[in-house]
């Protein structure tokens, strides 16, 4: 037969075909297998020592810019986290409102969107609301003064509880004259 001819028994594990086009006396694996096979031996190594200076510096700018990305997205209160709010529908519908300020003030239960305003809220009467947006601003102006107008009793509650000594009421003043302008 052919196959004996071609690798010694010794050579020939069971199970693999013979084929003629190999020379005598070579092992199967190495006629069949992919050339990147053969070539694999450099990358053995490491990562960090076989890449090139300039590819490692590369992905060292882009690690910096995705640091420097995050940062700055971390220095602003993210706006499509309450862009689907409607302040004039909140405000106009006193269910809705009662139930935020009733959150606000830990004496009714929290939807996720008052439960996610109540943990920025000192933070943002803290910072004069330093990392909000124009437009958050905006709608914040304009949910203190018509609280402030229409529920004097629940306004003085709030502020009770997140302004105890009152230290921040003229800089909320302040906040309010600059944001409804």
């Amino acid at each position: 037969m052919q196959v004996a001819a071609l690798w010694p028994a010794s050579e020939n594990p069971v199970g693999r075909a013979s084929y003629p086009s190999a020379p005598l006396g070579a092992p199967l694996r190495s006629t069949l297998e992919p050339l990147c096979w053969r070539r694999r031996r450099h990358r053995d190594f490491p990562l960090s020592l076989s890449m090139d200076r300039t590819v490692r510096t590369c992905l060292l700018a882009g690690l910096a810019l995705l640091s420097l990305a995050y940062v700055a997205e971390a220095e602003t209160y993210d706006e499509g986290r309450f862009a689907h709010i409607n302040v004039d529908e909140v405000l106009g519908n006193q269910r809705i409102l009662v139930a935020f300020i009733k959150c606000f003030l830990d004496q009714g239960p929290c939807t996720a969107d008052s439960k996610d305003m109540k943990k920025l809220l000192p933070d943002v009467l803290d910072t004069r609301c330093a990392k909000c947006t124009d437009r958050q601003k905006k709608m914040m102006a304009q949910a203190v003064k018509h609280v402030k107008e229409h529920y004097p009793k629940e306004w003085e509650e709030l502020v009770n509880k997140y302004d105890p000594d009152h230290s921040k009421s003229a800089d909320l003043d302040d906040f309010l004259i600059k944001a409804s302008a």
